[in-house]
C-alpha cells in the first residue's frame, strides 16, 4: 500500500520545476586565464629573455687578474723595505 506521501512525490513533475537549459550553463569552476592573458605573458615572458640576454652581452668582460698581483707584487715590496729599515732591525735586535 502506498503512503499519502508517496503517491503525492509521484505527482511530482521535475522537468517542470527544473530549467535544465540553464541549469547546465558552463561554470568557470577556476579562474584560469583566458587565451589574451595567455598569449600576453607569453609576450611578456619572451621580452623579459630577451632583455637578459642582451644585459648579459652588455655587462663588462671579467678584469684579468693583473691588476691584482700588481697590488700584491707592490705589498710584499713593501713589506720588504719595511722589514729592512732600520727601525724594525732596532726593534727585533733589542726584543732579544
Amino acid at each position: 500500500m502506498m503512503s499519502r506521501q508517496q503517491k503525492h512525490r509521484g505527482e511530482v513533475d521535475l522537468g517542470a520545476m527544473t530549467d535544465f537549459s540553464t541549469l547546465h550553463a558552463p561554470i568557470a569552476l577556476r579562474d584560469d586565464p583566458t587565451k589574451e592573458e595567455t598569449a600576453q605573458q607569453v609576450t611578456l615572458m619572451a621580452d623579459l629573455l630577451a632583455s637578459l640576454e642582451t644585459a648579459a652581452d652588455l655587462a663588462e668582460e671579467p678584469k684579468s687578474g693583473a691588476a691584482g698581483f700588481a697590488m700584491i707584487d707592490a705589498a710584499r715590496g713593501e713589506f720588504r723595505q719595511l722589514a729592512n729599515s732600520e727601525t724594525v732591525s732596532t726593534a727585533a735586535r733589542s726584543s732579544r
